[in-house]
């Protein structure tokens, strides 16, 4: 059902990006989750599929 591409820009470009398009649509962002915080708070290492 998903693709994963790989994607060779920094992830604060990505966001940016992923942004615009969503504005550009209309579609609303309620909610921001930083799973990557939660976890280290949480002493847990951050996993990265595929590497």
């Amino acid at each position: 059902m998903y693709a994963r591409l790989p994607v060779h820009a920094p992830p604060a470009a990505v966001l940016a990006a992923l942004r615009d398009v969503l504005r550009e649509r209309r579609i609303t962002e309620y909610a921001v989750v930083d799973h990557g915080h939660d976890m280290a708070a949480a002493g847990q290492p951050a996993s990265r599929p595929g590497r």
